[in-house]
C-alpha cells in the first residue's frame, strides 16, 4: 500500500500501513505477517497493532504482544500529535518504535545492562535491566536534573526493586506530562499503576517551563537472570489453564456460600478442594480486593504496599506483586469476567465479590461520611493468610 494512497482517517488502512511498512520498516528484527499480527521470529513475540482513534491531529494506537519466551502478554498504547493525520500516526508510530521496541531491541542483544539484585521470601534473585529512549512531544529545558536517560531510572530504582518477586521479566512504564493548566505522571509496572511511584516522578514534571504541552515516556525492562528464576507450575499455556481451573472451582464455591457462616467456612472448605493449598488461601484473600481494584482504582488511590499476617503468627510487609501467583491470578479474574463464564451470573459474581472486600467496606465508610472517591487512599491493606499458605 503506497503511502501517498492512504486514508489516514480510516482505521483499516492504517491498520494495513502499520503492518505492512509502518513496524517493519521501523524494527531491527526481522518480522512474517499473521493476519493482523506480525510475528517475530527472533525473540517469539506475535504483535498485534489495533487503531483506537484516529483524529485531525492525533493519534492513538494500542499494540498488544504475547512473548513466549518471557511467558508475558505485554501492552503499549503510544499516541501520537502532528499537523495532520499522516504526521500524527507517524508520531504514534515512531513513540513505540524508538521508546519501545528499542528497549527490547537492547534487552535482546544484552546492551548496556545494569545489574541489580533483590531477595523475596528468603530467595536472592539477580535482574538485567535495560533502559529505553526517552521520548516525547514539546520541547523542554536541559537541566542538570533530567539530562541524564537514567534520570527517571535513578529516581524510581529503589522502590521498583521493593516491588520485584521472582518472574522472567517486569516491564515499566513512566509516563510525565506537563501542561499549563495540570501535570499528570504515571509509573506502571506489567501494566499496574503504582500511584507512589507516579507522585515521584511530579517531582521531576513540575519543574518543567511549559507554554504548551510536554511530554516524555521511558521504559525499563528489567530480566532476570536464568539462574535465578524459579519455575512456576503456573507458568506457560498448560500452567495458565491450569489456574484458571482451580480458579472457577474457587469461585463455584464461592457461590455456594451464601450464608455468612459458610462464607466464613470457605477458605477451609477451599483448601480441602483445591490441590495447591497456597492457590486456595489466595484466591480467599485476593479476588475479592482485586474486583474491586478493578471497579474503583482508576478513580482512587490504591497502594500496592500491604502487610500479611502468615500461619506461624508472623507479620510481613510487601507489594502484593512481588508474589508470583498474584499478577497471574488477576489476569485469570480478568479472563474469566470478560468471556462471562458464568452465564447472565457473571455480573452478579463480580458485585459479589465486591462486596466482600475490605476496601468496598473502606469505600462505603468514607461517602457515607462525605468524602469524595477522588479523595480516598487506601494504604497498607492487611491480608490474614489462611494454614497452608507461604511466601512464593
Amino acid at each position: 500500500m503506497a503511502n501517498d494512497n492512504i486514508d489516514f482517517k480510516n482505521p483499516d488502512e492504517v491498520a494495513e500501513f502499520i503492518l505492512t511498512e509502518g513496524i517493519p520498516g521501523g524494527i531491527a528484527f526481522k518480522s512474517e505477517r499473521r493476519d493482523d499480527s506480525l510475528y517475530i521470529p527472533e525473540i517469539d513475540m506475535i504483535l498485534t497493532p489495533v487503531v483506537h482513534q484516529l483524529q485531525d491531529r492525533s493519534a492513538g494506537i494500542a499494540f498488544y504482544m504475547r512473548s513466549e519466551k518471557y511467558d508475558k502478554q505485554l501492552f503499549e498504547y503510544s499516541m501520537g500529535m502532528g499537523s495532520d493525520g499522516r504526521t500524527a500516526v507517524g508520531m504514534a508510530l515512531a513513540s513505540f518504535l524508538f521508546s519501545f521496541m528499542e528497549g527490547f531491541h537492547k534487552m535482546t542483544a544484552k546492551e548496556d545492562p545494569t545489574e541489580i539484585k533483590t531477595e523475596f521470601a528468603g530467595k536472592s534473585h539477580e535482574w538485567n535491566v535495560y533502559l529505553s529512549n526517552v521520548t516525547g512531544m514539546g520541547l523542554k529545558e536541559k537541566t542538570e536534573e533530567n539530562a541524564s536517560a537514567y534520570a527517571y531510572w535513578d529516581l524510581l530504582k529503589d522502590e521498583i526493586m521493593k516491588r520485584l518477586g521472582n518472574q522472567k521479566l517486569a516491564l515499566v512504564k513512566v509516563y510525565a506530562s506537563k501542561s499549563p493548566k495540570d501535570v499528570i505522571c504515571e509509573v506502571r509496572i506489567d501494566d499496574v499503576s503504582f500511584p507512589e511511584l507516579g507522585e515521584m516522578v511530579k517531582t521531576i514534571a513540575e519543574k518543567w517551563n511549559v507554554e504548551q504541552f510536554i511530554s516524555e515516556k521511558q521504559f525499563f525492562f528489567i530480566e532476570q537472570k536464568e539462574e535465578t528464576y524459579i519455575p512456576s507450575e503456573y507458568d506457560g499455556n498448560e500452567g495458565w489453564q491450569k489456574l484458571r481451573g482451580m480458579v472457577l472451582d474457587y469461585l463455584k464455591m464461592f457461590r455456594m456460600a451464601s450464608t455468612q457462616e459458610l462464607y466464613e467456612r470457605l477458605p477451609y472448605a477451599a483448601a480441602n478442594s483445591i490441590e495447591d493449598p497456597v492457590i486456595a488461601a489466595e484466591c480467599y484473600s485476593f479476588l475479592p480486593e482485586m474486583a474491586a481494584m478493578h471497579a474503583w482504582g482508576d478513580r482512587m488511590k490504591i497502594s500496592d504496599m500491604a502487610i500479611m499476617g502468615l500461619p506461624d503468627g508472623t507479620e510481613t510487609k510487601l507489594s502484593v506483586y512481588q508474589l508470583s501467583d498474584f499478577l497471574k491470578l488477576d489476569n485469570v479474574l480478568g479472563d474469566i469476567i470478560s468471556k462471562g463464564d458464568f452465564g447472565d451470573e457473571t455480573d452478579t459474581l463480580l458485585k459479589e465479590l465486591i462486596g466482600c472486600s475490605s476496601i468496598y467496606s473502606a469505600v462505603n465508610k468514607a461517602l457515607e461520611a462525605g468524602s469524595e472517591l477522588g479523595d480516598l487512599i487506601i494504604s497498607n491493606m492487611y491480608y490474614n493468610m489462611g494454614e497452608g499458605f507461604v511466601l512464593r
